[in-house]
């Protein structure tokens, strides 16, 4: 029979800016637990500062948890705003108007990086896992022995949809790790945004 032994996570958190001053930040946090990270550019145009300016900014959130007995949650919210200021292409103002008017985009982004890990002892039937809005993930077995390979899984391993499952051939009373991994990354310049949210979770049966 199936026995899930432990389960544990981690997740780090980072966001950057690029021309735009967005100091670049990073925060790292157990199972269980939400970090987040942000950071505000310092964009501001010439003459006056707030003409044609869009201050770029950068946020990112992300948690792994358990689920159940046998599953694990990843929720994770990652955006980032694009700056933009002007400048004077003469060093000249005019009514606080910069003189050749020249404009400049920045960047900035902001990334989630979450991981699990299943230790379990696979029992006499195939080992099944399921998984929801969990596009972009990678799911890895590690432990496995030489008669396992011979089943035909070779790798061990499945790059994850928004929803499906996968069965894996393992060996009754060994144990084995399920590591599960997701990095999303937002990136924006200019005065556009971009944002990525996430819920999803993989469950063991």
């Amino acid at each position: 029979m199936l026995r899930v032994d432990k389960i544990n996570g981690s997740v780090t958190v980072r966001v950057a800016g690029y021309q735009g001053n967005l100091p670049p930040a990073e925060q790292s946090g157990g199972f269980g637990e939400r970090v987040q990270v942000q950071g505000i550019g310092t964009e501001r145009s010439e003459c006056d500062e707030g003409f044609g300016r869009t201050i770029s900014s950068a946020r990112s959130s992300a948690e792994v948890d358990r689920m159940g007995e046998s599953g694990v949650r990843f929720v994770f919210d990652v955006s980032a705003q694009g700056g933009h200021y002007r400048t004077s292409s003469i060093g000249s103002c005019i009514g606080n108007r910069p003189l050749g008017n020249e404009p400049h985009d920045t960047q900035s982004s902001a990334e989630a990086n979450l991981e699990a890990q299943m230790d379990f002892t696979a029992g006499s039937k195939p080992v099944e896992f399921l998984w929801r809005n969990m596009a972009g993930a990678r799911l890895d077995v590690v432990g496995v022995t030489a008669a396992d390979t011979a089943s035909g899984d070779a790798g061990f391993g499945v790059n994850l949809s928004g929803e499906g499952s996968h069965t894996f051939n393992l060996s009754p009373g060994i144990r084995y790790q399920a590591v599960i991994r997701h990095r999303s990354v937002a990136e924006a310049a200019g005065a556009s945004l971009q944002r990525i949210t996430g819920d999803g979770q993989v469950t063991l049966r």
